[in-house]
């Protein structure tokens, strides 16, 4: 979408419609589908990045190096005719921890890998994310652990011990990240767009 004009004005008085004509050109400009798709595509680039740096801390005595790898290959973006999502439905399979019937079954519909890393878990994710405070939403420590944590026996049969983990809070970072750069998006994405944006008077 281009938008080229040139305007040339005799009286002053013409001014202030002029502005506002302008004015209404840039917001149509930046509510296109063309804006969304690249908000959207710059978005995606950025959770990637996001994610990339929130996920390198993370111990393999918390995370398996495939299940990261899996939760960074996992990222999907929608573009609808006003607005974008972004989302990460990984999980964690299950059948592959070592884990009793009984245990697995209590997971019900699955264990969502991408809500484990944004929110964290244990007593580790309790006392440093604090970002979730509504319980329906994550819940932290639900055994009562505490700091002690928990033993686990991994797929290779090795005990391991871990108090949980903090929270990334990825999406938040993403979601602050595209409310911080939004004027320097909108400004990239005109300047890309509109061609000789002249004003005489």
């Amino acid at each position: 979408m281009i938008i080229q004009r040139t305007i040339r004005i005799s009286d002053e008085s013409e001014i202030p419609i002029i502005i506002e004509k302008s004015k209404q050109e840039v917001l149509e400009l930046v509510t296109s589908k063309e804006f969304i798709n690249f908000v959207a595509k710059r978005a995606s680039e950025s959770a990637i990045n996001i994610a990339l740096e929130g996920t390198e801390s993370i111990g393999s005595d918390v995370l398996s190096e495939e299940e990261v790898s899996r939760y960074l290959s996992s990222f999907n973006t929608e573009i609808g005719s006003k607005s974008f999502t972004i989302s990460n439905m990984s999980e964690i399979d299950l059948s592959s921890k070592n884990m009793s019937q009984a245990t697995a079954r209590g997971y019900g519909k699955g264990l969502s890998l991408s809500q484990l890393i944004e929110y964290g878990m244990g007593y580790t994710g309790l006392v440093n994310t604090q970002f979730i405070t509504d319980p329906t939403i994550w819940q932290y420590d639900v055994n009562n652990h505490g700091y002690k944590g928990w033993y686990y026996v991994d797929e290779n049969g090795q005990t391991h011990w871990t108090n949980g983990m903090e929270g990334r809070l990825i999406f938040l970072k993403l979601s602050n990240w595209v409310y911080d750069n939004l004027p320097k998006l909108i400004e990239e994405f005109i300047s890309n767009n509109v061609k000789d944006w002249g004003l005489w008077i």
